[in-house]
């Protein structure tokens, strides 16, 4: 009988990072990214205002965020699977070393702009809203013409 354990790939994103760094992948003294081959990378800007690095090892691709391969040269690996990176002063394309921390999505979520909490307390609103129905809201209105002084 043959034995249907599935073998252990070489290429997982760790395994790509772990080996880019290992041939001498690091940070300049001004915290610029430098590939194996010496050249400096700026990373790729992409729609959504983040930067992206494609690293390449065991005859794989991984393309991963600036932001998170600078933490990592700077702090070590990330400690868990959902740990994220936060940009200490909200500005997606600030990716100095200073700026950076690793975070839980929870410390990460609270790290947010006050426009941004507050776009998302007036579409809560509008669900609740959606959720209770208009008739509630009818009612509620009615309800306080009648309680206010009349003019």
């Amino acid at each position: 009988m043959a034995d249907h354990t599935p073998t252990h790939r070489k290429g997982s994103g760790n395994e790509i990072v772990a080996d880019c760094i290992r041939r001498g992948l690091r940070l300049s003294d001004d915290g610029e990214l430098i590939m194996p081959s010496g050249k400096i990378h700026a990373g790729k800007s992409v729609s959504n205002g983040y930067r992206r690095v494609t690293l390449w090892a065991f005859g794989r691709r991984l393309s991963i965020s600036y932001a998170r391969l600078i933490c990592w040269l700077t702090y070590g690996p990330p400690s868990g699977p959902s740990i994220e990176v936060d940009h200490i002063n909200r500005d997606r394309s600030d990716d100095r070393p200073e700026n950076l921390r690793w975070a839980t999505v929870s410390q990460n979520t609270a790290n947010v702009a006050p426009h941004v909490t507050t776009a998302r307390q007036r579409h809560c609103r509008k669900i609740r809203k959606l959720a209770v129905g208009d008739n509630h809201w009818k009612r509620k209105r009615a309800l306080l013409s009648k309680l206010e002084p009349q003019r």
